[in-house]
């Protein structure tokens, strides 16, 4: 390494040039990236891994119902299931207000279709698949 002169008859040693200095810097900023995508695939597997059968006994009411932590629609003979999870950062879904599901933590709303009405979501709810057995008048979601 080199010296500088910075007045007559001193001097300072050269450090780091700047090209070493970002060489240094990508991988030490490259860390936290590659541990955001370990924690955000790790936390959309758990997701999926983590579902539970939910059974539903007795009449859904028409409209929009919160049962279980499930989002039931009914609109006359069809019924439909969606995820009570804001697809924006995860918040467990608990309030209907207006006709649309109310996110508690960002204000989101979802429609009876689960697409978004009102951000900050931009993805729609995720539709849950559902049998109903009408002998025993229950219906089961996974």
């Amino acid at each position: 390494m080199g010296e500088i002169k910075t007045r007559p008859g001193t001097s300072l040693k050269k450090l780091i040039s700047r090209r070493e200095f970002f060489a240094a810097l990508v991988p030490v900023l490259s860390i936290p990236a590659i541990f955001w995508l370990l924690f955000t695939s790790r936390r959309s597997s758990k997701a999926s891994s983590n579902r539970i059968k939910v059974t539903i006994t007795g009449e859904i009411p028409a409209g929009m119902s919160i049962q279980q932590g499930v989002i039931l629609v009914r609109n006359g003979d069809e019924i439909r299931a969606f995820e009570a999870k804001c697809t924006h950062l995860g918040c467990k879904l608990t309030k209907i207000e207006g006709g649309e599901v109310v996110c508690p933590c960002h204000g989101s709303r979802f429609n009876k279709d689960g697409r978004p009405a009102k951000g900050p979501a931009a993805k729609t709810l995720e539709e849950l698949q559902l049998r109903q057995d009408l002998v025993s008048n229950t219906i089961v979601i996974r």
